[in-house]
């Protein structure tokens, strides 16, 4: 459930008697969550559901979500096409064909949940993003519309109907836009890739 109740769990004694138990509860975190890879997932997205090819992603978390989290929805390539066997740490704009981008800058969206009680492990989001430089148009809650987030957008984050296309959900912070060494622009990134 979404009220941030606590979680309630039953642990058998060294009898196993089923009889005979110790009832524990965790209380809901009351500061941001760190996630850790696979605590929060994508598992689905729509490219094209109207309005000029608005994009919804749907993401699953494991973990509760705490007031202030942060978490970011990327559409970049990972070190695309950089020298094998060299870690460069570069994060490049997608183009429509999954490749990297000369054009523009890397795109991403740092969302923030402002909520006063935690979001409950199971929790579901869906997020609409429109096809503006201010992507975000709305966030559900387990199919419920929420005015408990916010939003710093990079610019579009918006997948391809049509060609291959890279999405990554993270936590973290992303670098001011770079080009030193290379053609293209690209950000680097201080956190951890979840999905």
């Amino acid at each position: 459930n979404c009220t941030g109740a606590s979680i309630l769990y039953n642990t058998s004694t060294a009898t196993d008697n089923p009889n005979s138990c110790t009832t524990n509860t965790t209380a809901p975190p009351a500061g941001p969550t760190t996630f850790e890879p696979g605590d929060m997932i994508i598992v689905g997205f729509d490219t094209n559901i109207g309005n000029g090819g608005w994009d919804m992603i749907t993401v699953a978390s494991f973990v509760d979500i705490g007031p202030g989290t942060k978490f970011i929805v990327a559409n970049m390539v990972y070190e695309y096409e950089d020298a094998a066997n060299v870690s460069t740490g570069r994060w490049y704009r997608c183009s429509s064909d999954a490749g990297k981008s000369d054009s523009g800058h890397p795109q991403y969206l740092e969302i923030t949940y402002n909520g006063t009680a935690a979001l409950s492990a199971g929790t579901v989001l869906c997020l609409t993003l429109n096809s503006n430089e201010d992507c975000l148009d709305e966030i559900k809650v387990n199919g419920v519309v929420s005015s408990d987030f916010s939003d710093n957008s990079s610019g579009q984050v918006n997948m391809s109907s049509s060609k291959a296309d890279a999405i990554f959900l993270m936590q973290g912070t992303f670098s001011a836009i770079q080009t030193a060494g290379s053609a293209y622009n690209y950000r680097t990134f201080t956190g951890s890739v979840l999905g």
